[in-house]
This record gives C-alpha cells, structure tokens and sequence, in this order.
C-alpha cells in the first residue's frame, strides 16, 4: 500500500480548521494546487516543505518504481467534517477554489 498527499489537501485542511482567513495560507493553496509544490513561508504550522500529487502521478511513480497498481482511491474529503463552521467556509471559499481549479490546464 502506497499513500500520496493531494493538490487538494491544503484547501481542504483550509476549510476544516478556518484557514482562508489567512491571506498567506491562501497563497500556498494556490501554488499547491498549481504546481504541487507545497511551501510555507510563515512560521505557522501550515504543514512541511512537500510535493503535492495528482492521481496520476501517483500511478506512474508506482509503476515506474517496478510494482503493481491496482486501484488509486481517495480517502479522505470536504465531506469529513459537517458541522455549522465547516458549512461557512464552503460558502465563502468553495467558489474561490472552484476558480483556481478553473484556472489549472489539462
């Protein structure tokens, strides 16, 4: 079993724990979900120096280090956490991120 952190992860961190008040947590999210390259320049803990992935990448480096891939699943979700917060932020950052993803090439 293989695991990989998505482009996703920090919006979605971002969502849960209230983040996108932050204009610099905002900042990394976008660089994240552009280019996979996860940074953090404050000195909170928006998580490590990291690379981010996309399914299929995650494949591809599996494959490529010579073992078999039977299924790339996602497992965790904005649906984790539903409670009166969770739903306040989707309202204001759903459509925010919903623009970046917009913005990615194919």
């Amino acid at each position: 079993m293989a695991a990989g952190i998505s482009r996703w992860a920090s919006a979605l961190d971002g969502l849960v724990s209230d983040l996108f008040a932050d204009r610099q947590y905002m900042s990394i999210v976008e660089r994240d979900v552009r280019d996979g390259q996860h940074r953090n320049p404050t000195d909170k803990d928006y998580f490590t120096t990291a690379y981010f992935h996309r399914p299929e990448e995650l494949r591809g480096e599996v494959e490529q280090a010579g073992l078999r891939v039977e299924g790339v699943y996602g497992v965790e979700g904005p649906g984790l956490n539903r409670n009166r917060l969770f739903l306040d932020a989707v309202r204001t950052c759903c459509l925010w991120l919903i623009r970046l993803q917009g913005s990615q090439p194919d």
